[in-house]
This record gives C-alpha cells, sequence and structure tokens, in this order.
C-alpha cells in the first residue's frame, strides 16, 4: 500500500511525498522559492528516498531527483536536482 504524507517545514514550505509499494518515491511541491531554492510547481517528480525518512520533526528532510545527473534541460530532472528544506515542523499522513 502506498503511503503519501504532507510535509510542512519552518519556512511553511509543503511537500507531498508518496512512498509506492515497489519502493519508487515521488514529490509534489508548494515550496516558498528562495535564493537558494527553485520552486517544484505543480509537476509530480521522482526522486531517491528522502533522509531522515520517514521525515521528523525539528530536521531538515534532504532528496534529490533520481535524475539528478541529467542535464538542466531533461523534462524529468526535478528543478534544482535536489531539496534540503529547513526543519520540519509537521508531518500528516494523506488519504487515511
Amino acid at each position: 500500500m502506498n503511503r503519501t504524507l504532507r510535509i510542512t517545514t519552518a519556512t511553511d514550505s509543503v511537500y507531498t511525498i508518496t512512498e509506492r509499494d515497489n519502493g519508487v518515491f515521488t514529490v509534489r511541491g508548494e515550496n516558498t522559492p528562495s535564493m537558494t531554492s527553485q520552486p517544484l510547481g505543480a509537476d509530480e517528480w521522482f526522486i531517491k528516498q528522502p533522509t531522515p525518512w520517514p521525515p521528523m520533526c525539528g530536521q531538515q528532510l534532504h532528496f534529490e531527483s533520481v535524475y539528478v545527473d541529467a542535464d538542466f534541460d531533461t523534462p524529468l530532472r526535478m528543478p534544482g536536482g535536489g531539496k534540503v528544506t529547513s526543519p520540519v515542523r509537521l508531518v500528516q499522513p494523506v488519504g487515511l
């Protein structure tokens, strides 16, 4: 059974990460853009397993595109190639 978590960070960015039964992870983000963080937009991006997983309140969450080594203009490559979030403030299960 897939597990989806809605993660809110200290900067009010919101990431929805799904761990699928087959071990594949995806992320959607309503992140707060900054000089060092590009917006993810409405698309769903394939990522490697985040660390820590599951996320823990008070800790930063690290994740990167499975296509992090691809050219910057590769359509499936997540903007910026990966993220290091501000500390996690709230973790909510989705769809329960």
